[in-house]
């Protein structure tokens, strides 16, 4: 099955163990890559990120990685596993409904959700 990751805003829902949905964060966490610069953006709940990135044979490898340091309250855990992951290649899977992002030994370490209009 073909999935879509440039150009839609993915929501992050799980990153290792946190359910995002158990913190109740300022934003909900959620990414987008631009096909057009190839420049991932968004925000950890919190703080924003960005950077470059490529995406070949479903692996996302990121570059150049920057972050805002806003002091957060509850989601500075959440908000450092989401700049960790995004520091190694991720590859891009599906089981049934669900879409994540896995390490390269396979661990699922990101659960995301394309974002619809309004959320």
């Amino acid at each position: 099955m073909h999935i879509q990751l440039e150009n839609i805003t993915w929501n992050i829902t799980q990153v290792d163990e946190i359910k995002v949905s158990d913190l109740k964060p300022n934003k909900v966490p959620s990414f987008t890559l631009n096909s057009d610069s190839h420049r991932i953006s968004g925000n950890s709940g919190c703080n924003q990120f960005g950077g470059g990135y490529t995406f070949e044979n479903n692996v996302l490898t990121t570059s150049k990685m920057f972050s805002t340091e806003m002091a957060c309250i509850g989601l500075m855990e959440l908000e450092q596993k989401i700049n960790t992951a995004f520091n190694q290649p991720l590859t891009l899977k599906t089981e049934g409904s669900q879409t994540m992002l896995t390490s390269a030994d396979g661990k699922t370490v990101m659960k995301i959700s394309a974002q619809v209009a309004g959320n």
